[in-house]
C-alpha cells in the first residue's frame, strides 16, 4: 500500500504556492512545511492560522486541501461570508482525528455564536499537543 503519492505531493506543493497570499510572509514557509509534514504522516494534525481575507479565497483553499486531507475551518468571527474570514483551518489525514477535532470545534462554535473562542486549543492542550506531534514530556 502506497501511503505517499509523489505526484500528489508535488501537486500539494503547487497548491500551497497558489494560496500563499492567505498567509503572512513570516509564516508562509513554516506553514507550508507543517502542511507537507501532515501529508507525509509526520504530524497527525496541523492548524493553519489564516489572516483576515475574503471568505471565497478561504473556500477555494479548503476545496483544494480537501483533495489531500480532512479539513475543518473554524472562524474567529461569526458570518465570515460577510465580515471576511479570520480563523483556523485544521487538517489531518486521519478520519478519527478529524471526527474528534470537528466534534470539539462544532461544540465550541455552537456555544459561542459561530465564533471560535479565544484559547480554544488551550482548553484541550493535552489532546491537541499529542495531535500536533508533541511528546508527553513537552506537553507536561
Amino acid at each position: 500500500m502506497e501511503l505517499i503519492n509523489i505526484e500528489k505531493y508535488r501537486s500539494l506543493k503547487k497548491i500551497l504556492k497558489k494560496h500563499c497570499n492567505l498567509l503572512t510572509e513570516m509564516d508562509r514557509d513554516k506553514i507550508d512545511k507543517q502542511i507537507l509534514k501532515a501529508y507525509v504522516y509526520d504530524k497527525s494534525l496541523t492548524c493553519i492560522e489564516i489572516k483576515l481575507t475574503d471568505y471565497e479565497n478561504v473556500l477555494h483553499l479548503i476545496k483544494d486541501l480537501d483533495k489531500f486531507f480532512f479539513v475543518i475551518h473554524a472562524p474567529y468571527v461569526a458570518n465570515p461570508e460577510y465580515y471576511g474570514f479570520k480563523g483556523d483551518i485544521f487538517i489531518t489525514r486521519f478520519r478519527n482525528v478529524y471526527n474528534i477535532t470537528k466534534l470539539l470545534i462544532d461544540k465550541n462554535l455552537e456555544d459561542n455564536n459561530g465564533e471560535l473562542s479565544g484559547g480554544f486549543v488551550d482548553k484541550f492542550a493535552d489532546l491537541f499537543g499529542f495531535l500536533f506531534g508533541y511528546t508527553p514530556k513537552e506537553i507536561a
